[in-house]
């Protein structure tokens, strides 16, 4: 189905869900739970001192399909009309979604999803800025881009997730700073917090980063 036959109040959300489909199809995912989310699930990790898990499931295929279909089962509207009515959580997994399964030629979607985040961060400015449910998000986001590891065993490398760039490629040049809830690439410069990751991945859609 290509975009003009999509076109229609949910043109967006069935083209989303069919590459989902087809993606999922071509590159079938194991059913076991991923241990992606959590600094305690990679070599080195403290135990004693575990980030959030549970909350903040991997952002499979397979996850992804279940959410864009909840999406199309909801038949509010238009999916940009819908997206002031969507909870925080789920703006940022349709931001994955649109990253991995979207293209440039709707420039439309991604816009609104990142006028609306950045709304939403203004609005809970302060708000838990390095606390437990960002470093969670940022977390469920980043390893769904890219496959990140604890950094070593010392104190301070523990604190530090390390993988290739998902936004310019550079192998290992990709850290996540957990107590601070930021990240950074030393090789393209991109860095930032939750809503810049977000921002990245809606502006790179054309390369489908994740």
């Amino acid at each position: 189905m290509t975009a003009a036959g999509c076109a229609g109040d949910f043109g967006r959300l069935f083209w989303l869900l069919q590459t989902c489909l087809a993606e999922e199809n071509e590159n079938p995912v194991s059913s076991a739970p991923l241990p992606i989310d959590s600094a305690t699930s990679h070599k080195h990790a403290d135990a004693e001192r575990p980030w959030p898990e549970a909350a903040f499931p991997p952002l499979t295929d397979r996850y992804l399909r279940d959410f864009l279909t909840r999406l199309l089962s909801a038949k509010t509207g238009d999916l940009i009309a819908m997206l002031p009515t969507m909870g925080e959580p789920n703006l940022y997994i349709l931001a994955v979604a649109a990253a991995r399964y979207g293209r440039a030629a709707d420039a439309g979607l991604a816009g609104a999803l990142l006028a609306e985040l950045r709304w939403r961060n203004c609005r809970n400015m302060g708000a838990d800025p390095a606390g437990p449910v960002r470093r969670g998000r940022l977390l469920q986001l980043s390893n769904a881009c890219t496959s990140l590891t604890v950094a070593g065993p010392s104190a301070l490398q523990r604190d530090k997730l390390c993988g290739d760039c998902p936004f310019c490629g550079a192998g290992a040049s990709f850290q996540v700073f957990l107590p601070q809830v930021r990240w950074r690439c030393f090789h393209c410069g991109r860095n930032g917090g939750v809503l810049e990751f977000a921002e990245q991945l809606l502006t790179s859609i054309p390369s489908k980063v994740c």
